[in-house]
């Protein structure tokens, strides 16, 4: 949103005598702008304030500061509150209550971006709507989504995610859904609870009394929070829908239903809905379920994150292998999982026995499932380094084969299939 540095600081609870208009909205120096304003938050690693000089070089015109900063400025105009973080929340919540936007929030443990990016594909076509890029579903980049909207659309569509209790209340309180769409609960960020209800309950949270209309999987509807917590008119999914969906996949399917109950319920037709839903699938984000051939093997790029249920569908999505082909999962350690970790990867090993040939592991983690493999005599291994994984990959692949590439995104294990065309030349 373009606004004045002036109105900012009325917004935020103080003064400023400038008129400079701001064209965007920024907590990492990496990704500012010219006109940008800045907001200097404390982390863990490091201190925003460190980086006002970089800042100011690359075109900002402010920064948002503690007011015990007593340091340079670089040119910038200041503005001192009690709490940066704080104050980027209220700035985003201040906008929102101006403009009279309706938000559309989404949750859940898993298909929440897809499902996110579905919902605001099909409302794009009808109506102007912003969503979050990527994954900028925290307490501090959610507020960035909301301050980069231009404050004229008609909906914005919000993922919202939380790692422990109390999280996504906060978001909430930031940008109160007007609409709630809940994907699956599974074991997901489960290192902050004791249990599958308990983590239904932290997602419940997104439900508030101005809510007035949800999507809620069924199997989500199953859980005691979610029933206490919504009291506004819903509609579970996945069901028979009149409009096809675009995807031969079960999982982005349960997501296009999620998005069809959205649009319909928001006044679009069958037939404006179906004509939107072309286009879905080139515009599928990366590393969900992508595929690439190359050399006739069938490399499948899930690789954005990974839970037990989201893993455990994509297992059942693998495309058959090619006569004389084999089946291949490589795994990559699920991350946040405390003391679930050795049942959930368990779990996943077990689907993984009945659908693929042979499983190959990164992370600690990951040890049980290659143990569970070799006790039924299946080809299994584990690799300590990424290098490592690359080559046995490389050394097994061969024509005729489907690979489903899975786990966390620290892994980033997308890297794998970059430059495939030169691996697979080195290996013959």
């Amino acid at each position: 949103m373009i606004i004045s540095l002036q109105k900012i600081a009325s917004l935020l609870g103080g003064s400023c005598d400038s008129t400079l208009q701001i064209h965007g909205y920024a907590i990492d120096s990496r990704k500012v702008e010219k006109g940008s304003l800045f907001f200097a938050l404390k982390g863990a690693r490091v201190d925003g304030h460190d980086y006002l000089k970089e800042v100011s070089a690359k075109g900002a015109f402010a920064a948002v500061v503690d007011k015990d900063y007593k340091g340079d400025g670089f040119g910038l105009e200041l503005l001192f509150v009690e709490d940066v973080l704080l104050s980027l929340q209220a700035l985003a919540r201040s906008m929102l209550v101006e403009k009279k936007i309706k938000v559309i929030g989404i949750t859940g443990s898993v298909g929440k971006t897809t499902t996110k990016d579905m919902v605001a594909a099909l409302l794009s076509k009808k109506f102007s709507v912003h969503a979050n890029k990527r994954s900028y579903n925290s307490q501090t980049m959610l507020p960035i989504s909301i301050l980069e909207s231009s404050g004229k659309e008609d909906f914005l569509v919000l993922e919202m995610a939380m790692q422990k209790k109390g999280e996504i209340e906060k978001l909430v309180s930031i940008a109160p859904p007007d609409i709630v769409v809940m994907t699956p609960i599974t074991y997901c960020h489960s290192e902050n609870f004791n249990s599958l209800e308990e983590i239904a309950e932290a997602k419940a949270e997104i439900f508030t009394m101005s809510t007035e209309y949800a999507v809620i999987h069924a199997d989500s509807a199953k859980f005691d929070a979610v029933y206490r917590r919504c009291f506004c008119v819903n509609i579970l999914y996945p069901g028979t829908i009149p409009v096809a969906s675009p995807f031969v996949e079960s999982h982005f399917t349960e997501n296009f239903c999620a998005a069809y109950e959205v649009a319909k319920y928001l006044g679009m037709s069958d037939d404006e809905i179906r004509l939107a839903s072309l286009s879905l699938v080139k515009e599928r984000a990366a590393h969900r379920f992508n595929k690439v051939e190359r050399d006739g093997i069938l490399f499948i790029d899930d690789s954005y994150n990974a839970n037990v249920l989201s893993s455990q569908v994509a297992l059942e999505n693998m495309p058959a292998a090619k006569e004389g082909g084999k089946k291949i999962l490589v795994f990559g350690e699920m991350a946040e999982l405390g003391s679930m970790s050795a049942m959930s990867h368990a779990m996943v090993a077990d689907t993984a026995l009945e659908k693929v040939d042979v499983l190959l592991t990164i992370g600690r983690a990951t040890k049980n499932m290659v143990q569970r493999f070799t006790d039924k005599g299946k080809v299994a291994f584990y690799h300590f380094d990424y290098r490592s994984l690359k080559d046995r990959l490389y050394g097994l692949v061969k024509a005729g084969d489907v690979v489903l590439i899975k786990g966390s995104n620290s892994h980033k294990l997308w890297k794998l299939i970059e430059n495939t065309t030169q691996a697979l030349n080195l290996k013959s």
